[in-house]
């Protein structure tokens, strides 16, 4: 598997693309148990855009190595990992071995951005858990070149940027001076209080609610600004702990997609 560090000699074969880092480990190690799943070869096989990967000594290598990993980029392999993504929407091990691919480009994002905060492990953490949004609801139709830096880039923006701007989500309403000043909340409507983080939330859930999020995963948001954690989440809706995570990922995709849609 792509997890180790050995490096080709001058006059050996080489060596398929390695890749290690400290900040990445889980992931590389879940990796390693990943391709043992003969559940993942299966479904591998089932894959038109990769015909024969599944019979590969070591099938998500195969995927991995078609879509660039670790290579200079190219065209076939950009149409690769196009394909992959567009796969990912309905699969979450394509949307897996897509998270692979770009993990190169997280580590180094968390180590940049850790720098800053003095924790490049939490850096880290919250940019992987972005990039999985940004690979479930890729656009793929509208953004079909370049999509490696694509996902890095809109993994950073969630991380790092948006998060700061829906902070100050308020703006003022168009009306004239003589009028005072105005607010508006995140869909636009006018605001007499200050906007506050909870303000805010409410307001996305509104506008979550007004366009057609559907009222369950309204619910679990709720629950879950509320300060309901992983176990008390994971109770309530009667679900494992890798699902409420799951979901926490998917969730927050969806109510993305209604903050851009207003």
């Amino acid at each position: 598997m792509l997890h180790t560090t050995s490096q080709p000699g001058p006059d050996s074969d080489p060596s398929p693309p390695s890749f290690h880092s400290p900040l990445a480990r889980r992931f590389l190690e879940e990796w390693g148990r990943l391709g043992r799943s003969a559940a993942a070869t299966r479904q591998i096989r089932g894959w038109a855009a990769f015909p024969g990967a599944a019979f590969a000594p070591d099938p998500l290598d195969e995927v991995l190595r078609r879509c660039g990993f670790l290579q200079p980029s190219a065209e076939p392999t950009d149409q690769a990992m196009l394909e992959l993504v567009r796969l990912a929407r309905g699969s979450e091990l394509a949307a897996r071995i897509a998270l692979q691919r770009i993990l190169p480009g997280l580590v180094a994002i968390g180590r940049r951005r850790g720098r800053m905060t003095g924790d490049p492990q939490r850096a880290f953490d919250d940019v992987t858990a972005c990039a999985w949004i940004a690979i479930r609801s890729y656009p793929v139709e509208r953004r079909p070149r370049k999509v490696v830096a694509n996902l890095v880039r809109d993994a950073e923006y969630l991380a790092f940027v948006q998060s700061r701007r829906l902070m100050w989500a308020g703006e003022h309403v168009g009306i004239p001076a003589h009028c005072g000043e105005g607010r508006a909340t995140i869909d636009g409507r006018p605001e007499t209080t200050p906007a506050g983080s909870f303000n805010e939330v409410v307001g996305l859930l509104e506008l979550a609610r007004d366009g057609g999020v559907a009222a369950g995963d309204v619910e679990f948001v709720s629950a879950w600004v509320n300060g309901a954690g992983t176990v008390e989440l994971a109770r309530r809706f009667q679900c494992c702990e890798r699902t409420v995570r799951n979901r926490r990922r998917e969730v927050v995709g969806r109510l993305r997609q209604a903050v851009l849609a207003a």
